[in-house]
């Protein structure tokens, strides 16, 4: 994130960043819906497991580097 942060601020664009927490119940249901399509890399629940516990939510101070969101 701080890579796209500083390209965003050198090319002088606003950089607004939009978090997502949804319940993990909620991500399971649609991986479960998406795994019966055809064509679909299949995502079990342990590999949604793992992914969950690589992902560092933004700290307030790192939320603060960034722009608000417009109205």
């Amino acid at each position: 994130r701080d890579a796209l942060l500083a390209l965003g601020r050198a090319s002088g664009a606003a950089v607004e960043l939009h978090v997502l927490d949804p319940p993990v119940e909620e991500l399971w249901r649609r991986l479960a819906r998406r795994n019966l399509l055809p064509g679909e890399a299949v995502i079990d629940r342990p590999t949604l497991a793992s992914s969950l516990r690589s992902w560092e939510p933004p700290t307030p101070d790192e939320l603060a580097a960034y722009d608000p969101p417009l109205p």
